[in-house]
């Protein structure tokens, strides 16, 4: 389960002058920190610090965003459908053969969809040409 923090504590906004600097902080949220600048500012130098030391030359807007580095691990389950029927969910029933009428809301892991109901075009996948993919009816 993913979630969004709402504990993010951001410095109240300031108006400052041309040439005059102003300190930008940030606390609370998940993870990491990452600020930009619109338009863009040379003075957030390091844009993962809590702290920034600004010196904007025209209006700017700063944002930061807060969130936990990636996990490592997929949590897309047999994405390429390589191990066949397994790591998902559907309303369709797999049948193995739907000719020669087809069944409905029928589906198969197919390496080409017409061999498993002739009525398909002849195709393979759009990465290499021989992978799984699903077809249903």
């Amino acid at each position: 389960m993913l979630t969004v923090p709402n504990d993010l504590q951001v410095s109240s906004p300031t108006t400052i002058c041309e040439g005059e600097t102003t300190t930008l902080t940030v606390s609370g949220g998940d993870g990491s920190y990452t600020w930009t600048a619109n338009p863009a500012d040379s003075s957030i130098t390091n844009p993962n610090e809590t702290t920034q030391n600004v010196s904007p030359s025209v209006t700017t807007t700063y944002t930061v965003t807060s969130g936990a580095i990636s996990s490592p691990d997929n949590l897309v389950i047999n994405g390429d459908f390589s191990q066949g029927d397994t790591g998902f969910i559907t309303g369709y029933t797999f049948v193995a053969d739907p000719n020669p009428f087809g069944v409905q809301s029928s589906y198969s892991i197919v390496t080409n969809p017409n061999a498993w109901f002739t009525a398909f075009a002849a195709c393979g996948d759009h990465t290499t040409g021989n992978g799984n993919m699903v077809a249903s009816v």
